[in-house]
């Protein structure tokens, strides 16, 4: 039984007459003897040692934990195949739009999630958010029209009379993340379904400060 590191054998304890085996304490090969007879006990293992007898203990606990990037973020060499059945199963999305309403899209939470999850695995290091947009967002931050179609989106007459609900609070916050992108060296990419009438106008420091802008 291995307690604390010193070795004991139990049947010749009992029988103080036995002769040593192999291995045992006074045995050949075995290792020198300690002043009651026993197995001298052997060094302690360090304070990082994986050992069996204590699972829950500090070495368990000091076990390396699965790092956040291999949860959300993987190599294309590995995930390739599941992207490529991910985009073979696209379809029109299922969910009902209520008659007079806009479909809704987070798109700035989205943006949000990406970035934060860029900013905490690998800052400092180049990486790029690829952002599909097929229309405007209308939920949560960054939306830049209502939900509601009796509301329309900005036009260059509310622009210039300044009576765009929206502009000034989503542009904001589209420019936070931009900032946040370019202290860590990431670039965002847009690919927009319409130049007007999805938001890219909010959107314009997302990739003018971290790329360009490219249209066909």
């Amino acid at each position: 039984m291995n307690v604390g590191g010193c070795v004991r054998n139990a049947h010749a304890s009992n029988q103080p007459n036995a002769p040593a085996g192999p291995g045992g304490p006074g045995g050949p090969g075995a290792g020198p003897m300690g002043p009651m007879g026993g197995a001298r006990p052997g060094p302690m293992p360090g304070p990082g040692a994986q050992n069996a007898a204590y699972p829950g203990g500090p070495a368990a606990a000091m076990a390396p934990q699965h790092s956040t990037f291999n949860k959300f973020l993987q190599p294309i060499s590995e995930c390739d195949e599941s992207i490529n059945d991910i985009i073979d199963q696209i379809s029109v999305d299922r969910w009902p739009v209520p008659q007079g309403h806009r479909p809704l899209r987070a798109t700035g939470a989205a943006l949000a999630v990406a970035v934060t999850l860029l900013e905490q695995c690998f800052p400092n290091t180049g990486a790029r958010i690829m952002a599909f947009i097929g229309g405007a967002c209308t939920y949560g931050p960054g939306a830049v029209v209502g939900e509601e179609l009796k509301t329309p989106i900005r036009s260059w007459h509310t622009i210039k009379e300044d009576d765009a609900v929206f502009i000034k609070k989503a542009t904001k916050f589209y420019d936070s993340l931009a900032s946040r992108a370019v202290k860590n060296g990431h670039a965002i990419d847009i690919y927009s379904c319409a130049l007007d009438q999805t938001g890219l106008l909010e959107m314009k420091n997302l990739y003018h400060s971290t790329g360009e802008f490219e249209s066909d």
